[in-house]
């Protein structure tokens, strides 16, 4: 087994209604960013449920995220974030706005030219803003762990970017959410998770049976309850799914075993360029 550290600070609230708990994990007062996607939070009722635990918060909505989150419209993000004095961003939906409020969290403070090639260089990063996510879609596990994978449409790049600090204080996942997700949210999602497990599983062996079984674990849990998720009726699928995905990056399989990500690699660049569901992109690559 590789030597490694692990730490994962990141709070989980699971359970269906547990929305209502942002009141108890947000201090009254705090000067909020609401960072979503499109409108279906309005539509399916989260963004209502959202607001009402924070009623006694200073929120600012920033709506526009991508489904692969884009550099600019994180920069333009930035300058409200700043303009309005915020101490703590949201990100409410999918693994995409989480990628976007971490990325965002980290740059905001920054007082540089150009942000993307600061960090690039590894150029010090001091202060990093607080980051919360109430999780609908699962997929990414990107509600507990520090990497982003952020789009450069000016350079046609997809990169990831890792900072600890920017790592969820706190991540929601309420299974009934998942109602609101259209099939092809699902299959994405359930892909992407499972690709998760592939290239921290089948890469080269290392003595590390307890890693490998949870693996094991997790890759058969997504092929048998993966498929049940087209009964929207099937709460058990819903939380057996969204507690998967979880747990297929969150640090714990990946710890002292080797990693690959070249499949995740590819299918950043083709994304890049062409514009495709990144799950769908893992599909046509990973062997």
């Amino acid at each position: 087994m590789i030597q490694f550290r692990l730490c994962n600070p990141t709070e989980i609230v699971f359970g269906a209604g547990q929305i209502s708990t942002l009141s108890q994990l947000v201090s009254p007062g705090t000067r909020v960013l609401l960072l979503y996607g499109g409108g279906s939070i309005k539509r399916n009722g989260i963004y209502d449920k959202a607001m009402a635990a924070l009623r006694d918060c200073e929120v600012t909505e920033f709506a526009g995220i991508e489904v692969n989150p884009v550099y600019e419209t994180i920069m333009e993000a930035a300058a409200v974030v700043r303009m309005k004095g915020i101490e703590l961003i949201l990100g409410v939906v999918g693994g995409s706005v989480v990628d976007a409020a971490k990325f965002l969290a980290t740059v905001a403070p920054l007082n540089v030219g150009d942000a993307w090639d600061y960090i690039l260089a590894r150029g010090e990063v001091s202060t990093v803003l607080p980051v919360g996510a109430v999780l609908t879609l699962p997929a990414t596990g990107s509600e507990s762990n520090p990497v982003s994978v952020i789009s450069h449409r000016g350079r046609r790049l997809k990169l990831p970017f890792a900072e600890q600090r920017a790592r969820p204080r706190f991540a929601i996942l309420d299974p009934d959410t998942m109602t609101s997700l259209d099939i092809r949210q699902l299959q994405n999602g359930v892909v992407d998770a499972f690709t998760h497990v592939v290239e921290q599983y089948l890469t080269l062996p290392v003595n590390a049976p307890v890693q490998y079984g949870f693996s094991d674990v997790l890759m058969r849990t997504l092929i048998e309850w993966g498929p049940r998720l087209v009964d929207r009726n099937d709460a058990e699928a819903r939380e057996t799914v969204m507690w998967a995905a979880n747990q297929a990056l969150n640090g714990l399989i990946g710890a002292g075993v080797p990693q690959d990500w070249s499949t995740h690699m590819i299918g950043h660049a083709i994304t890049a360029i062409y514009d495709i569901d990144h799950a769908r992109t893992l599909s046509m690559v990973m062997p």
